[in-house]
């Protein structure tokens, strides 16, 4: 992780032994309202034979990146939800991806937050009702050395899903 990471607000949480970041940026009340969010994750099981089903679905007409493979989930605080993905994109892909997509649904992008840096990669839009961040990736042996291009990224989306059913 980088010092860079502090600016953007990441909260640490740490559940079945791997490090995930929850992004939270320029809104005070959303970080005091995920100190009090639900952080436990639903076990799983990623293996050949098993897909993970989540216990929230996916709202209709949310991006996914392609090929990704959905791993887990995140209750967050009321009305937020957060999905976790695995694929084999690099961050640049995933954020150019996420840009595209959700310009063509209609959002705005808050181009101050939205970057791709060393292992970090974020895309917000303007009334944060989408927050697409990076995930460390125990497929990536050099996490040292990770750049924008780095392929088989893993990310999570953050959903405000009164926002999003509001839209």
């Amino acid at each position: 992780m980088t010092k860079k990471t502090i600016l953007f607000g990441i909260l640490g949480v740490t559940a079945i032994g791997v490090g995930i970041y929850l992004l939270n940026t320029y809104n005070s009340n959303h970080v005091e309202n995920s100190n009090q969010a639900q952080t436990e994750l639903t076990s799983i099981t990623n293996n050949d034979s098993e897909e993970y089903i989540p216990t929230k679905p996916l709202p209709e007409g949310l991006p996914v990146y392609p090929e990704a493979i959905l791993i887990n989930e995140i209750p967050s605080n009321e009305g937020s939800w957060q999905w976790l993905f695995q694929t084999t994109g690099s961050g640049r892909e995933i954020m150019t991806f996420f840009i595209n997509s959700l310009s063509e649904l209609g959002f705005s992008i808050d181009n101050s937050a939205t970057i791709a840096n060393y292992e970090e990669f974020f895309v917000i839009t303007a009334d944060k009702t989408i927050r697409v961040y990076w995930l460390d990736s125990e497929s990536i042996a050099d996490i040292d050395n990770v750049t924008p291009d780095t392929p088989n990224r893993n990310y999570a989306i953050f959903v405000d899903l009164n926002r999003w059913e509001t839209r």
